[in-house]
């Protein structure tokens, strides 16, 4: 998790670098077109993956046997058993 973390970390850094590097070269226009453009992209790649991840979810829940809380004979015996 911490590593996860520290690359996010490390890819907003980045992606500010780049955009104050873009206002320097190129203008106001461009810098403010690469803040807006990277997370409008990823945005529109979640609302595209949304179905498909819902859909997985949706089966490997289905998939899943009914669990009702109560131990199966087997689990109870094996419980019970001296070990």
């Amino acid at each position: 998790m911490a590593v996860g973390m520290a690359v996010a970390a490390l890819l907003v850094v980045a992606w500010i670098g780049w955009a104050i590097y873009v206002t320097a070269r190129d203008g106001a226009s461009e810098g403010l077109g690469v803040l807006i453009a990277w997370p409008a992209l990823l945005a529109g790649l979640a609302l595209v993956c949304l179905p498909f991840v819902g859909l997985y979810l949706l089966l490997r829940g289905a998939s899943k046997p009914d669990s009702t809380g109560e131990p199966d004979a087997d689990e109870e015996g094996r419980a019970t058993e001296p070990g």
